[in-house]
């Protein structure tokens, strides 16, 4: 067989509707409702292959961003990030990418606010390795990690669920065991709520006010815990 005669069998048999990522950023079941199983197969593979190939590379530029934006806040010896002079270089690099205020996505949200989220992210992260607590505290910034402050947010959050799923009024209670299993979930919740209050921000960020607000609550648990210590401290007779 002729090799033209080949070649133009080739290019018949080749799928022809493997697409390019690039040219069909969006699609409707509508624009593809002509094409079979082969070419629907084939179009899929190739999506899948992109998302495999850029997967991380968001995150990655994210964060990248962030430790230029840390070198940049050295370099104006500003690691805070309050100064004019650093503020002007940040805004020019995120007008680069065409980043600008009031940019709205589908969902409604705001585009500059939710990359420059993404990178202030990474820097609350990144500074916590960058500097010392005492460092930290010269900046009026807080020693926790915004990761570590979510965590701490995850956890509270987990204990209150449990309190409360806990926290059943006695005639709602089926047998005894019951109760008993829920005291002391109640008193591992409770434990894991106190465990949650961070000295850092006691000292750093609350007022005066909310201070004292606090004391009195933690006085008025510990006289509550003192009050049950003394029951759990005795013996039942024959135990």
């Amino acid at each position: 067989m002729p090799s033209s005669e080949v070649d133009r069998r080739r290019k018949r048999t080749k799928p022809a509707t493997t697409p390019d990522v690039a040219e069909l950023p969006s699609l409707r079941v509508d624009d593809i409702a002509g094409e079979g199983a082969a070419a629907l197969v084939a179009r899929g593979m190739a999506y899948a292959e992109e998302y495999a190939r850029i997967e991380h590379k968001p995150e990655m530029l994210l964060r990248n961003i962030a430790v230029v934006l840390i070198a940049l806040r050295r370099a104006h010896d500003d690691m805070a990030g309050r100064s004019r002079a650093y503020r002007d270089a940040a805004a020019q690099i995120y007008r680069a990418a065409n980043i600008a205020p009031n940019t709205r996505n589908r969902d409604g949200s705001d585009t500059s606010d939710r990359v420059q989220q993404a990178v202030r992210w990474h820097i609350g992260n990144m500074l916590r390795d960058e500097l010392n607590e005492k460092e930290l505290k010269s900046l009026s910034l807080s020693v926790a990690s915004p990761l570590e402050r979510q965590r701490t947010h995850r956890a509270i959050r987990s204990a209150l669920s449990t309190s409360s799923k806990a926290a059943q009024k006695p005639d709602e209670l089926d047998i005894p065991v019951k109760a008993t299993a829920d005291h002391l979930r109640l008193a591992n919740a409770v434990r894991n709520i106190v465990a949650q209050l961070s000295p850092d921000v006691i000292d750093n960020a609350m007022t005066d006010g909310q201070r004292v607000k606090l004391h009195e609550e933690l006085g008025a648990l510990q006289e509550a815990i003192r009050v049950l210590r003394r029951h759990t401290g005795k013996r039942r007779s024959g135990a």
